[in-house]
């Protein structure tokens, strides 16, 4: 009896404590998963404060080109070393003073082939771009006939003016650029142009009256005629950036090797690329000295 006694506050005893033992095991469950949450977050906050002390304490320059390159295996949306064909249409505002006297605004087009002459890659991070281009631009104008009237009562008769001018452009040269890979590319290039240029200009015949007299000084059939050949060096520098995969902002200086340095073009463009081979380019360009004006619109096709 004692034994079955015995028994029975055992079995009790064990019964009251399993209880206590299953909180003692969920209390252990909470503090283990605190304890392993815990280190997680602070590791995390950790590294991350680490790695914004590593990129504020990276160098400018290093910084700089990490900005300014990409993988070498990422195309850019430029048109250095690559074999395409474009035209584009043109406007320019020129900066002759007789021309000035007309509507002086000449309408023309230039077309453009350029063809990869070495392997990009090299030791030297160094390719080259073969092109040949032609511009054509010409200004057909016509000025009325009017009466200017002068104090005194003098009259002066002004005959109807005719212009046509044209001028013509043959380019070819080399491009020499960097090939790293890197949105940015900066290039020179090389080469020679041949210009011709002609005018003439008819008409624009005056005489004077005073009080219904007409002037035996009449003067009359006044023409201006020029035709000129020229060749000389062309020498250029600009770069390209990539803003993003199908848009590229290209700029260069177009230097003048002949005449006076303030002729000299600062052109900008911009080369997006709607689809995939084909290319939509927008310029614009102005001389040094502010003098003319030449604004571009047109695309081509890479092949």
């Amino acid at each position: 009896m004692r034994f079955i006694t015995l028994l029975f506050g055992m079995g009790l005893f064990c019964l009251s404590s399993f209880p206590a033992s299953v909180t003692a095991e969920e209390v252990t469950l909470e503090e283990i998963s605190a304890e392993e949450v815990a280190p997680e977050e602070v590791t995390f906050e950790e590294i991350s404060a680490e790695e914004s002390a590593v990129v504020s304490s990276e160098p400018l320059l290093d910084r700089m080109a990490r900005f300014f390159n990409t993988p070498d295996d990422v195309p850019h949306a430029g048109l250095l070393g690559k074999s395409y064909f474009q035209s584009l249409a043109k406007e320019q505002e020129g900066d002759d003073p007789y021309l000035s006297t007309f509507d002086n605004l000449w309408h023309g087009y230039d077309t453009f082939v350029n063809l990869p002459i070495d392997s990009p890659h090299t030791s030297y991070h160094l390719a080259a771009d073969f092109f040949v281009g032609y511009a054509n631009a010409s200004i057909n104008n016509s000025e009325p006939d009017y009466v200017e009237d002068t104090f005194g009562g003098t009259y002066i008769y002004h005959y109807v003016r005719d212009l046509n001018a044209r001028t013509q452009a043959f380019t070819a040269g080399v491009t020499v650029y960097s090939d790293r890979g890197g949105r940015f590319r900066p290039f020179v290039q090389v080469g020679a142009k041949f210009t011709h240029s002609q005018m003439v200009s008819t008409g624009g015949g005056l005489y004077f009256s005073r009080n219904g007299y007409v002037f035996d000084n009449a003067i009359n059939n006044l023409e201006h005629t020029y035709n000129n050949h020229e060749l000389r060096a062309l020498l250029n520098a600009g770069f390209e950036y990539d803003i993003n995969s199908v848009l590229a902002y290209r700029m260069s200086l177009m230097t003048e090797t002949k005449g006076r340095f303030g002729d000299s073009l600062l052109t900008q463009d911009l080369i997006l690329w709607p689809v995939n081979r084909f290319f939509l380019r927008f310029g614009a360009a102005i001389d040094l000295d502010a003098e003319q004006s030449i604004t571009s619109v047109g695309g081509g096709f890479a092949f």
